[in-house]
């Protein structure tokens, strides 16, 4: 990961989970604006829209 980009309680992208999500949708193999577009596609239509108990849910939860 870039050195500029580092995980917060929210942003756990080093969680298995998110980790095993980017390993099977192969975006590491691709270049970053279709990285961008891809992982924008997934969230958009794979992830379904809810009101939350909190805004402070981590990735790895909402996945």
């Amino acid at each position: 990961m870039n050195g500029s980009l580092q995980a917060t309680d929210i942003l756990d992208f080093g969680d298995p989970g998110v980790e095993r999500l980017v390993t099977e949708r192969g975006w590491r193999e691709l270049g970053e604006s279709e990285r961008i577009g891809a992982v924008y596609d997934f969230v958009r239509d794979e992830i379904r829209f809810g009101y939350n108990n909190s805004d402070r849910l981590p990735a790895s939860r909402v996945l």
